[in-house]
């Protein structure tokens, strides 16, 4: 069941839902700011300036830089780091990690992480690709043909990896890598966060 303060990552293939879904979401909440169409409404937002002043240094971005003085190609990327650090108890990003390089996304994610970690925020987030499902998803919510087919937490969603990948949902690179190395050296590593951790598990399991 998707909680609150957690992050929830709405997944599915096109036309599956995942935008509709999040539309609802943001009619129902009292507290929230919906980033659609990789744009938002900026006039009203408030924002903390505290947390955007921490986004925006994680981001490798100047704070001291107006949105309308900003490159084009990095001006989506500001307004992510304004809806991430506003005043709002839930922020709901529809693809907000479209067309960027994989370092800023793993710049965003820990962004996200620590707007949620710190300040208890709900972050409702809508992604075609399946690997960033294991870097930031405490929940995961399966849409197929605009209806939930499956809705928890990752490591039930991951526990059921092999049913969904029969239903021909991709799942993330690094789960195969897991099952490789499971496989290979006969060892049981689970889900595991991030790549740091991995390797230690993988270090410590077979190092003897």
């Amino acid at each position: 069941m998707v909680t609150k303060g957690n992050i929830t990552v709405v997944f599915g293939t096109n036309y599956s839902g995942k935008t509709t879904l999040l539309k609802k979401m943001y009619k129902k909440e009292k507290n929230a700011i919906i980033y659609l169409d990789q744009s938002v409404s900026i006039e009203k937002m408030s924002i903390n300036l505290k947390v955007l002043n921490h986004v925006l240094l994680e981001l490798g971005l100047d704070k001291q830089k107006k949105i309308s003085s900003v490159p084009f190609d990095k001006r989506r990327l500001y307004v992510l780091a304004m809806t991430i650090a506003s005043d709002y108890k839930t922020i709901i990003l529809d693809e907000p990690f479209l067309r960027f390089d994989r370092n800023t996304v793993r710049r965003l994610c820990r962004a996200i992480r620590y707007v949620k970690n710190n300040f208890g925020k709900t972050f409702y987030i809508a992604s075609l690709n399946p690997n960033y499902l294991y870097q930031i998803a405490d929940n995961i919510m399966l849409l197929n043909m605009g209806a939930v087919v499956f809705e928890g937490t990752k490591k039930d969603f991951f526990d059921k990896k092999d049913e969904f990948e029969k239903m021909g949902y991709v799942v993330p690179e690094i789960t195969k890598f897991i099952n490789l190395v499971e496989k290979a050296k006969d060892i049981k590593l689970g889900n595991i966060d991030n790549n740091n951790d991995l390797m230690k598990a993988i270090y410590q399991n077979t190092k003897y």
